[in-house]
């Protein structure tokens, strides 16, 4: 359709804008909105008058979806709720409708509708549309476009998942992809991690049910994923029904010989899920030694590990046969690796076992576990054959390319003569002392610091006091004249592994060199805001004195300052609700930074929602402070009902989360705020009467899964009612509880 008929047809039947007087053009007020179309402009409003209700619409139309995404926020800041109904959905438009139709054929799915909630307010609205397209129009355009480095959105991605922030990975996501910077294998192995983050176990199954992912070497984050997914869409059921007999009986039959592939090895994978599929794998072939060293990484009896140890009990011992005597003159290590037991033919390789055939063992065993372990086993037993065993081994291809991909990642290169360095350190301190000695370049610093968060064992750490000092030491030397990339690449990993569980005291040195980092960092991407809160809050638990609490209060009152933007709304307040939860109401320096927010708040009134004003106004009151954001009212003088009032007004909601404040906190907003809800709250570690009841009865239920366990959270899926709505929230934040149930009830 050319522009000139999607006019004709925009202003034809339908729309009682489109008269044309005879040898004229469009009436004059329309004339600008027309010129844009005719001229091929990149943004287009423009408006209807219903032919028999005379409501006034917009329809906006972007040339593609990313321009979409940006004319949506920009829509939302000029005019949003204060002149129209539009909160941001995009329009799903009436192809038999005349307007509508003409719209689609021309835009696509690249429009938007706004609707004018007062006909006294045309004018305005018409004057603020054209007001923010002369902005739009008059930026400084670039001639081109430098996309961030693939480390970077790799860190923001990360960084994402950590804080359970959905839609900041998904943006990170769709970066990588359209850089062209990583290829369609690596991506489906990210776009797993997300699946598996936040609980979207329909595509994962339908990963598993194609089968090709069986067959590719494997990121083994990416097998968890895997696994996990397994174990809750085929076993879950079984745990739910305390049947450990029957979940063996099906595992035996149905998935054991599908998908013996992802049972390789365990080595690195610390999700419960994976440790009891390993046991039904003991139990199938057998394997006492493998049930043992499950349980020796086991706390005591629990409501996580009940089940667990129900399953240890059906693992049968080994029977005794004729044959024993000959299998126990074959190498240990050789029968291990054969059985599938990697990690323990790892170890009898270390201590020497192995034969003649040690060395390519320790090759395999690297590639199959992939831990830096194994990875330092095989070059150390590399660097001791002659040039002649190496070239002849080399002469096989699956020895030639482990070699190259374990010295490609793990080795400097030759220094003159000497033969390439194998440094692979055994914790933080060592990784930090090869960073700064720089023996290691970029890519395979990253690299092993994502690996060593996985393996390298926190509690011992946390028992070196001298250890944590000198590490937060070499932190501050190397970001003494700014933040050098390979921390800013590298700080996902040091957050994920200090940041894990409980805060330590011992780990307060490093928590406040990290967030030294954070603050200042001269990137303020959202994700680095959100790791940046996540920080602090570790530091505060660790404790600190007065002064020292009040000064990284400040410090944080200086980034709210610097990194806030209308589309960071939720991250600002998540930092008022977070700190008002870890330190005292009295603190000046939280009242300080309730001010800066309040400031910031009041500069974007056109994209707070009702839950934001009410949040703000009750963190504020418990803090000693009478801040507000006033409301704005429809033409009959009162608040306009939102969708989440629609949603819950009359309900019974039900709310799980272990962070008791912020329950307390989003049950008192909406308990005020919206009429005849009556809210429960509920914060049990297992499953319990009460939490039966709830997810049986309530119209709605929230589960915030980044603050519950895995026993509660099966008992409320599998309790909940068929016709009832189950909203997960994967951040604990009040704010984003509050989100959750918004855009459910959108």
């Amino acid at each position: 359709m050319t522009p000139e008929e999607f006019l004709d047809a925009f202003f034809g039947d339908g729309n009682r804008l489109g008269a044309r007087t005879v040898g004229a053009d469009f009436h004059p007020k329309l004339m600008p909105w027309v010129e844009r179309v005719r001229a091929g402009r990149n943004r287009l409003l423009l408006p209807r008058a219903d032919v028999e209700t005379r409501q006034i619409t917009w329809y906006a139309v972007a040339d593609s979806a990313r321009d979409a995404r940006a004319f949506r926020e920009e829509l939302i800041a000029a005019v949003g709720p204060s002149y129209t109904d539009f909160t941001g959905v995009g329009a799903n438009l009436d192809p038999a409708d005349p307007v509508e139709g003409a719209v689609r054929a021309f835009a696509g799915n690249h429009c938007l509708r706004l609707r004018l909630v007062d006909p006294a307010l045309a004018n305005a609205c018409n004057e603020a549309l054209r007001r923010m397209l002369r902005l739009h129009d008059g930026r400084p355009r670039r001639s081109s476009v430098r996309p961030r480095s693939k480390g970077r959105i790799l860190r923001d991605f990360e960084l994402a998942l950590q804080s359970g922030a959905h839609s900041a990975a998904e943006a990170c996501l769709e970066e990588l992809r359209a850089s062209g910077q990583f290829d369609a294998q690596n991506l489906l192995f990210l776009q797993i991690r997300a699946w598996e983050t936040f609980d979207q176990w329909d595509p994962l199954a339908e990963v598993l049910e194609r089968g090709t992912i069986l067959a590719l070497h494997r990121p083994r984050l990416v097998t968890q994923a895997l696994l996990r997914a397994l174990y809750r869409l085929e076993l879950l059921r079984f745990e739910i029904n305390y049947e450990p007999q029957d979940a063996l009986a099906h595992f035996d039959s149905q998935l054991f010989v599908r998908y013996e592939d992802l049972f390789r090895s365990r080595a690195g994978m610390s999700a419960p899920e994976v440790a009891k599929l390993f046991m039904l794998v003991a139990a199938v072939r057998r394997r006492p030694a493998l049930r043992d060293s499950i349980l020796e990484g086991t706390a005591g009896p629990t409501a996580e590990t009940v089940y667990l140890r129900a399953l240890a009990k059906l693992v049968p011992e080994p029977e005794v046969s004729p044959m024993a005597p000959v299998a126990a003159a074959q190498d240990a290590a050789q029968v291990a690796y054969m059985d599938g037991e990697l990690e323990r033919a790892l170890q009898l390789l270390v201590a020497g076992e192995g034969g003649d055939r040690r060395l390519s063992l320790l090759l395999r065993c690297a590639r199959d576990l992939g831990t830096l372990s194994a990875a330092e086993a095989a070059l150390e037993a590399l660097a001791e054959v002659s040039d002649e065993d190496r070239a002849e081994l080399t002469k096989v291809a699956l020895y030639r390319s482990i070699i190259e991909e374990l010295e490609e990642r793990y080795t400097a290169p030759p220094v003159a003569e000497a033969s390439p360095a194998t440094s692979i350190p055994g914790d933080w301190l060592a990784w930090l002392r090869v960073v700064s000695a720089g023996s290691l370049d970029l890519q395979r610093v990253v690299e092993v610091a994502r690996q060593g968060a996985e393996e390298w064992d926190r509690a011992a750490l946390s028992d070196r006091p001298e250890d944590l000092a000198e590490m937060a030491q070499i932190l501050e030397e190397l970001s003494a004249e700014g933040v050098p990339e390979v921390l800013r690449l590298s700080l996902p990993s040091l957050s994920d592994f200090f940041h894990r569980g409980e805060s330590e005291r011992a780990f307060k040195p490093v928590y406040a060199s990290l967030f030294s980092l954070y603050c200042y960092d001269d990137e303020l991407s959202t994700p680095m805001l959100e790791a940046t809160l996540r920080a602090l809050l570790a530091l505060l638990r660790a404790g600190g004195s007065p002064a020292e609490r009040s000064q990284w209060i400040r410090d944080m009152a200086d980034i709210v300052d610097a990194g806030f933007a209308p589309e960071r709304i939720d991250w600002g307040l998540d930092v008022l609700d977070g700190l008002a939860s870890a330190v005292s109401p009295a603190e000046p320096a939280l009242q300080m930074l309730a001010s800066v927010l309040l400031r910031k708040l009041e500069g974007c009134p056109d994209r707070l929602e009702p839950f934001h004003r009410a949040l703000f106004h009750q963190v504020c009151r418990e803090v000693g402070l009478d801040y507000s954001l006033p409301s704005p009212t429809s033409p009959e003088g009162q608040p306009p009902a939102t969708p989440l009032q629609h949603l819950l007004k009359g309900k019974v909601l039900a709310i799980y989360s272990l962070n008791e404040r912020a329950l307390s906190r989003v049950h008192d907003v909406l308990a005020a705020n919206i009429p005849d809800l009556r809210v429960t709250t509920h914060s049990a570690l297992k499953a319990t009467p009460s939490l039966k009841t709830a997810a049986k009865t309530a119209d709605v239920f929230l589960v915030v899964t980044g603050a519950a366990t895995h026993a509660a959270t099966d008992c409320i899926e599998a309790n909940r009612r068929e016709d009832g709505v189950l909203v997960r929230c994967h951040q604990q934040g009040s704010t984003s509880m509050l989100r959750a149930l918004r855009d459910i009830a959108r």
